[in-house]
């Protein structure tokens, strides 16, 4: 079993105020991710720099690259 929280709750309980760098590698499930935070977060809470794979962007339900720009990425 793999508990999962989503990353703006886990953000919240350990009173993180700035996030330098993100590394995401969840399998495709990127966009069911960092769709939701990008839509919820403060932009302060916006990382200065994202890392991710693409390779399983087949299974992404809307483009997270589409998306990103929008954001300051």
């Amino acid at each position: 079993m793999v508990w999962i929280r989503p990353p703006l709750d886990i953000l919240q309980v350990c009173d993180v105020t700035v996030v330098h760098v993100l590394k995401i590698d969840i399998e495709g499930y990127e966009g069911r991710v960092l769709l939701p935070f990008f839509r919820e977060a403060s932009v302060v809470l916006f990382p200065d720099h994202i890392t991710m794979e693409d390779t399983e962007h087949g299974r992404w339900t809307r483009n997270v690259f589409l998306v990103l720009p929008r954001c300051g990425f």
